[in-house]
């Protein structure tokens, strides 16, 4: 079974954030999110002070990291790099979506104790799942290879600039080779995004 460092969308504090949810430091159940949003949501936090005083310590303290986490994220999201990073996020969690559904449909399966990222970099698995078919899929399947391609990249690229440890692990990335990367990740998101990014 992968460790849970070489799994996609594990965060974990690790430096890269989960695009469904805040941050990795938020640890309580989701149904507790769902309880409080309900309880607290809706208007100022001063006209809550009565449902407030009736939260256990669990639930403020739940509610609090939150509303912590949340500043956060606005922070991060303000700033030219944490917009890059969004692009990287959003991009990355879309074309995961985009690549499972086209597995599913050529009716896929995965190995047992496998992580997808894993499965689909085999050259071995690639052959296989370009063979034998007709010519429409097989343009749709050479583009779903396509697209695990860059988001290789893209993964590799947002480790480089957002991940943990990143200047002791690509420590020996050279500029060109750094230069070569950004060139073809930026050519993707642009096409993916549609729209044009500084490039210089």
């Amino acid at each position: 079974m992968t460790s849970p460092d070489s799994d996609l969308l594990w965060s974990d504090a690790h430096g890269t954030y989960d695009i469904s949810f805040l941050a990795a430091s938020v640890r309580h159940d989701f149904s507790l999110s769902k309880h409080l949003d309900k309880k607290l949501t809706g208007g100022l936090l001063s006209t809550f002070s009565s449902a407030w005083a009736q939260c256990d310590p669990t639930e403020k303290k739940a509610y609090l990291l939150e509303q912590h986490e949340l500043a956060h994220h606005a922070l991060m999201y303000s700033t030219p790099a944490g917009v890059f990073n969004w692009r990287l996020n959003q991009t990355i969690f879309r074309d995961i979506l985009f690549v499972l559904k086209k597995y599913k449909e050529a009716s896929g399966h995965f190995p047992e104790f496998q992580s997808p990222r894993s499965f689909f970099n085999r050259v071995t698995w690639k052959g296989a799942f370009r063979a034998d078919v007709d010519p429409q899929s097989a343009q749709t399947k050479a583009y779903v290879i396509h697209t695990i391609e860059a988001l290789e990249k893209l993964i590799q690229l947002r480790a480089i600039f957002f991940g943990n440890g990143a200047a002791t692990k690509y420590s020996e990335l050279t500029m060109g080779e750094l230069v070569n990367l950004m060139n073809s990740s930026y050519a993707y998101l642009m096409d993916r995004c549609d729209c044009s990014l500084v490039r210089t």
